[in-house]
């Protein structure tokens, strides 16, 4: 069988190189065109070995349907006695292989050519051969190391273009990202103003009540629980917002101590029962709970907050409690409301710093997206878990575990 015509592959080859875009189509194609062009010395494989350490990588492997891929395949390296220079290249020339490994793959012969495709690595393009001796004429070598020549410097080429692309790709990444970080800057701004303003204004709007007109006692102590409830929401807001303005420092640092949940759960309950009338606050704790080594402060702090937000989503009132059980080696707090519910999609979502449900009815409840997310780094730093069970319109449950021991 002729081989074809030298100049029709040259085209051949150079379409191909010229229509490839990424490189496992450069590969391909520019293979198949050097299999059809030295089909006649029953070349079954062109390859394309990697080094790796001491030995060499069958990085990509275009073979006849029949054959194995040898794919990340391990080769000794080539002996130095088989190479000489051709055309200011290294070739190496191989025959009669007796090496079992590559018989298998029906390899009996074969030639390579360096590749210099990176400054540190020389890879090398190999054509494989049933046969025992690949016989190939001296301009034909040369000839397969120009075509070795042109694929060098695709690869290099679609190497620079695919790394231009990823740094294009990484900077506007980067771009979305700053944008996204400062969208959340200004809704965290716009939603602390906001949060700001109200308690402010009832805080100066019963101050004013109390100062410019005579009340009897028990409206004094009704004006006085209300400015006390703005000024707890102001307190908790600001907090909120100084604990999560510097990520850098670690605020979660606990100082472990024996805590009483039961006792925490009570105080908590009896406080949040005087302000929020509107909504019945009850406890249900297990017998003969254990004492557990944590931070009483950061505990509060997450009750107080879960709390919070079962009274605020349950604007129509109801009944919120609090429980304490004892699952395994684990103790488990859990606190249920009656209200507004969250839907599932959003549900994997609510612990994360900044985020505001979608839903209508909690959009108009304000809030700074941040609560939650202080809640779960809280549970985490004390080596606990805490999750959610919600239903729209049925209510929630918030619950978190922390070790017994």
């Amino acid at each position: 069988m002729e081989t074809p015509n030298k100049e029709q592959i040259y085209i051949s080859f150079l379409e191909a190189v010229n229509n490839a875009s990424d490189p496992e189509t450069l590969f391909n194609n520019t293979f198949q065109v050097i299999q059809q062009a030295f089909r006649a010395t029953h070349i079954n494989r062109v390859q394309l070995w990697k080094p790796i350490a001491n030995e060499m990588s069958v990085y990509f492997d275009y073979c006849e349907p029949k054959e194995s891929s040898m794919i990340k395949y391990r080769i000794s390296v080539l002996p130095e006695k088989i190479k000489k220079i051709l055309e200011k290249r290294k070739i190496w020339k191989y025959l009669d292989i007796k090496g079992e490994s590559l018989n298998n793959f029906n390899i009996f012969s074969l030639i390579g050519i360096e590749l210099r495709i990176s400054e540190k690595d020389n890879w090398i393009l190999v054509v494989t051969s049933k046969q025992k001796d690949l016989n190939l004429e001296k301009e034909d070598e040369i000839f397969l190391s120009k075509l070795a020549a042109i694929f060098e410097f695709a690869v290099s080429k679609i190497e620079r273009f695919h790394k231009n692309n990823d740094q294009i790709k990484r900077l506007k990444n980067q771009n979305l990202t700053l944008i996204e970080q400062d969208q959340l800057k200004t809704n965290l701004i716009n939603n602390i103003s906001h949060e700001l303003r109200t308690p402010l204004s009832s805080i100066l709007g019963f101050s004013n009540l109390l100062l410019n007109k005579k009340h009897p006692e028990e409206t004094i102590k009704e004006i006085a629980e209300q400015i006390q409830q703005a000024a707890n929401r102001l307190s908790s807001l600001l907090s909120d917002f100084l604990q999560i303005s510097n990520p850098a420092i670690n605020l979660w640092t606990p100082k472990i101590e024996p805590c009483d949940l039961g006792e925490i759960i009570k105080t908590s309950i009896e406080e949040f029962a005087i302000l929020n009338r509107g909504h019945k606050l009850c406890y249900n704790i297990s017998d003969n709970y254990p004492i557990i080594n944590t931070d009483q402060k950061l505990v509060r702090l997450v009750l107080d907050n879960l709390i919070s937000n079962a009274v605020k989503y349950s604007p129509n009132g109801g009944t919120i409690s609090v429980s304490l059980e004892l699952p395994k080696k684990e103790i488990m707090v859990s606190i249920l409301d009656k209200g507004i519910g969250i839907s599932k999609e959003e549900q994997p979502k609510i612990f994360n710093r900044f985020y505001r449900s979608s839903n209508p009815r909690i959009k108009s409840i304000t809030g700074s997206g941040l609560g939650l997310a202080i809640c779960k780094e809280i549970i985490t730093t004390l080596n606990g878990k805490i999750e959610v069970k919600s239903e729209l319109s049925k209510g929630s449950t918030f619950s978190f575990t922390l070790p017994v021991n």
